[in-house]
């Protein structure tokens, strides 16, 4: 019976872990949630210790759209690619992929 508890109590801290930016990796896709909208880009909540920042204009992702062409709204969610991870200084480049 401990062991039964045991195991459900690691599923359930591994569901709820938030993800580590040393663990992210470049291509990897996530759904993630709009937390905020500037001029630039959106930041998005994916599951990481950290947010993330998608451009709207990102040179590396020929599917991203002119902000006057996105409907970005807090609290949207969305599919995300991680096109770059700075380690150093802790920070995370997001393309878009597609809406949920």
């Amino acid at each position: 019976k401990a062991k039964k508890e045991a195991e459900r109590l690691a599923r359930e801290e591994a569901r709820t872990r938030k993800l580590r930016i040393e663990d992210l990796r470049v291509g990897v896709k996530y759904v993630g949630e709009v937390t905020n909208a500037v001029d630039f880009g959106c930041f998005i909540n994916f599951g990481c210790e950290k947010q993330g920042l998608m451009y709207y204009a990102h040179p590396q992702s020929k599917s991203l759209k002119p902000k006057n062409m996105f409907e970005v709204k807090r609290g949207q969610k969305m599919k995300v690619r991680v096109n770059k991870v700075d380690y150093h200084r802790r920070r995370i480049t997001l393309g878009f992929v597609d809406y949920v």
